[in-house]
């Protein structure tokens, strides 16, 4: 079960996965921003792993993010923008207002990680197979577009 605590006290617990736990589904990506959190879930079924979304008021949203294994998530752009990753070789950009999808980028090998640059201009998603893909984060007036050698 997941719980979330706020100067020491206990504010709430199972946060969309209390019903899940004994199905094998675990945390595989977290990340915060100016009290919102979101969080990725691993080994959810064959449909689609959840990403789900707690906001600074502590409403919670679930979305389907992936086919297949979450891996990692990060807040990007002031925390209007999501980066995830999954085992689906895909790497999804996601709008925080309204949790529609943006960007998917599909790739030849399983993401596994994920680092955002501190300036945000450099998106990196590590995989298990050893290469990493880095791409030139994405704006309203600039798409995702893969790094250059």
């Amino acid at each position: 079960s997941v719980s979330l605590w706020e100067k020491g006290r206990l504010v709430s617990t199972g946060l969309g996965i209390e019903n899940e736990t004994s199905k094998g589904v675990w945390i595989r990506g977290l990340d915060t921003h100016r009290g919102a959190i979101v969080y990725g879930l691993f080994g959810m079924p064959a449909d689609g792993n959840r990403i789900f979304h707690l906001s600074k008021d502590k409403r919670k949203r679930g979305f389907y993010g992936h086919t297949f294994s979450m891996h990692d998530v990060k807040f990007i752009e002031d925390g209007e923008t999501l980066v995830s990753l999954g085992g689906d070789r895909e790497l999804k950009i996601w709008n925080t207002d309204n949790f529609e999808q943006r960007l998917a980028i599909r790739e030849s090998e399983i993401f596994s990680c994920l680092a955002v640059s501190p300036d945000e201009s450099m998106i990196a998603a590590g995989t298990r197979e050893g290469p990493v893909f880095l791409y030139h984060a994405p704006h309203e007036e600039l798409p995702m577009q893969p790094k250059a050698d």
